[in-house]
């Protein structure tokens, strides 16, 4: 065993840690979850998301597009460590954690709003029709179509989380506008290309 397995989970737990790895009272402050909980869920949704996205980054995209999704990912990070610290936030459960250094890092309305910022530029740039498209028109779009797709099942996974345990709003409002941003830019991807998107025609086969 070593720091890439230890081999606690083979009984389908997981170990949730507080935020301050200096903590003296640290070991008091372990959460030990089991790895089909809505919490174990919405963490492992999050990460697959933040893989995702980190291999879009080399798939072609636009050069504008690469930092802002390395923004993403690290506001992802921000989505799950206040997923993660929401466990022990609970009256009662770990009083010490009131203190501030333990607290998760607030996400910020910011962060939303630079989202919708890019979002509303990418819009007037593309004109998008009104209406579903056929995801992949380029490859680099089939990518962030894709990573729409997951991001819509992680936002699922945190919602559930957030009926049980307290989230800031804003995390709820990131996620769902990082989909729209993704689709977005599969969108600019195929403008951009020069080539036009298809759109579904349901009883019609394709030309």
């Amino acid at each position: 065993m070593g720091l890439f397995y230890t081999g606690k989970g083979d009984k389908g737990e997981s170990i949730i840690n507080s935020l301050n790895p200096n903590d003296p009272l640290e070991p008091a402050k372990k959460k030990i979850l089991v790895k089909d909980s809505v919490i174990s869920e919405a963490l492992g949704n999050l990460d697959e998301l933040n893989s995702l996205i980190g291999l879009i980054r080399h798939q072609g995209v636009s050069s504008d597009f690469v930092m802002a999704l390395q923004d993403v990912q690290e506001a992802l990070f921000i989505v799950q460590a206040n997923v993660a610290n929401a466990l022990f936030c609970i009256p009662g459960e770990a009083k010490s954690l009131e203190d501030e250094k333990n607290k998760a890092p607030s996400l910020g309305s910011g962060k939303v709003t630079t989202i919708e910022n890019l979002i509303d530029k990418l819009e007037a740039e593309v004109n998008p029709a009104r209406s579903f498209v056929v995801p992949g028109g380029v490859p680099s779009a089939g990518w962030l179509d894709f990573a729409r797709a997951i991001c819509r099942r992680a936002e699922r996974s945190v919602v559930t989380f957030s009926k049980k345990y307290e989230l800031a709003p804003e995390i709820l409002s990131y996620m769902n506008r990082l989909s729209s941003l993704l689709f977005a830019m599969a969108r600019a991807e195929v403008k951009r290309s020069g080539k036009s998107e298809k759109f579904p025609r349901y009883d019609r086969p394709f030309a």
